[in-house]
């Protein structure tokens, strides 16, 4: 039997992980903000898992069409969430979507940040901004 708990931890951490990422996160973005080469404009947007092993998202803005698929890698807190929040890395007068944290869970996940715009921006020291969003169903 205890041969067999690593495997069955390791299931329920990965049953917890999909969970956290099959949520919808709906957040409004009072800025303009880039997410690899693309610049999207201040509105409502909506994050969805995609696939089966939801690594991939749809970043959808609520009011149009146009959306662009995503595909952040994992990163960690160390402590549980105790919201559900988008974080916004600034470099000069460019906003860039960083991570993405789900509420209670001390996992999230986290975009490259596009280094020609950083060297453009020619900062040394990013600011970083915080939305608040809110969980909904996947559809």
């Amino acid at each position: 039997m205890k041969r067999y708990l690593p495997v069955v931890v390791s299931l329920l951490l990965v049953v917890g992980s999909v969970h956290a990422q099959s949520s919808r996160v709906v957040a409004q973005i009072p800025f303009d903000f880039v997410v690899g080469k693309t610049t999207l404009h201040a509105g409502e947007y909506t994050l969805d898992p995609v696939g089966l092993g939801q690594s991939t998202m749809l970043l959808r803005r609520t009011d149009q069409k146009k959306a662009i698929y995503i595909t952040p890698g994992p990163c960690s807190s160390g402590e549980i969430q105790s919201e559900t929040k988008l974080v916004f890395r600034v470099y000069g007068s460019e906003r860039f979507l960083w991570q993405i944290w789900t509420q209670g869970y001390d996992f999230g996940r986290e975009l490259r940040v596009n280094p020609r715009k950083i060297e453009k921006a020619n900062l040394a020291q990013p600011e970083t901004v915080v939305i608040l969003a809110t969980l909904g169903r996947a559809p």
